[in-house]
């Protein structure tokens, strides 16, 4: 259990990323990604070591993550993914950065098939620019209780017991 105002990113990791594996990957990061956080968006990443597509696998699972991710509220879509036998969607702006946003409307998702790097160097490297673009902080744990509605604690410094009696 962590609160939110440390975590950069959520990453879901799954052995061959088929059609239903996605959409839970996407549902599971949404809820997370729902949570209230003053700081920004936390990024949301899925990482496979399969597709589990035959062909042109990481365009069917581009077009299938940009459906998912036109149904969910800009905060909470997907911003990074990877199928190692395939290759590697980001959401990008304009200028080529890839950061976690509220707003998506100067974001385009990208997808990297065929690269002169191996596709987790690629992987790797776009998680470490989106994490550098992300906002934390450090938590006031003090926050999250909840004392009495009414009443006052009362602490009492005694130099030894009898002064308690």
């Amino acid at each position: 259990i962590f609160p939110t105002e440390p975590v950069l990113a959520v990453i879901e990791v799954k052995s061959t990323l088929t059609t239903n594996e996605l959409k839970d990957s996407v549902e599971k990061i949404r809820s997370v990604k729902a949570l209230k956080r003053d700081q920004g968006p936390i990024a949301g990443v899925v990482f496979a070591y399969k597709s589990g597509r035959k062909q042109n696998g990481i365009l069917k699972i581009a077009a299938q993550l940009r459906r998912l991710n036109l149904s969910l509220p800009a905060n909470q879509r997907i911003d990074l993914l990877c199928a190692l036998d395939s290759g590697v969607i980001l959401l990008t702006t304009q200028e080529g950065m890839l950061q976690a946003s509220n707003d998506l409307s100067d974001r385009t998702m990208i997808a990297y098939y065929r690269h002169e790097w191996p596709m987790l160097l690629l992987f790797f490297t776009s998680l470490l620019n989106l994490l550098t673009l992300q906002n934390s902080s450090s938590p006031i744990y003090s926050n999250y209780t909840r004392g009495p509605s009414e009443g006052q604690v009362q602490v009492y410094w005694a130099r030894d017991k009898k002064s308690l009696a």
